[in-house]
């Protein structure tokens, strides 16, 4: 979700590629389709992790609603960060707009 500094709601996304192997299906519902949202002269689309591995999905954000910047948020593990990044370059590439990652920190239980 994003909200505005006066607590308006911008936008809600639902991550709309679950990463099976994590058993995100047996909890979430996958979302539909991707949002977008102005902020000042950008318009900005909202992603969440595994989506980034998938570059129809940011197509079909450009095609319907032009954002110039992609915000993903994501749950990368150290050990996939190069993926993490390249993935984040090859989305900024592919669609010619700035993105922006922001990875979770801290361990993992497991």
């Amino acid at each position: 979700m994003a909200f505005s500094p006066a607590g308006y709601l911008l936008a809600s996304y639902a991550k709309m590629r679950l990463f099976t192997p994590g058993g995100e299906a047996e909890h979430y519902a996958a979302g539909r389709q991707p949002v977008a949202f102005r902020w000042g002269d950008c318009t900005i689309s909202l992603f969440i992790c595994y989506d980034l591995r998938f570059p129809e999905i940011f197509r079909h954000a450009l095609a319907a609603h032009r954002p110039e910047l992609f915000a993903v948020l994501a749950s990368f593990p150290e050990k996939r960060i190069q993926h993490w990044i390249r993935l984040l370059q090859a989305r900024a590439i592919e669609n010619q707009a700035y993105v922006v990652g922001a990875n979770r920190v801290g361990r993992d239980s497991y």
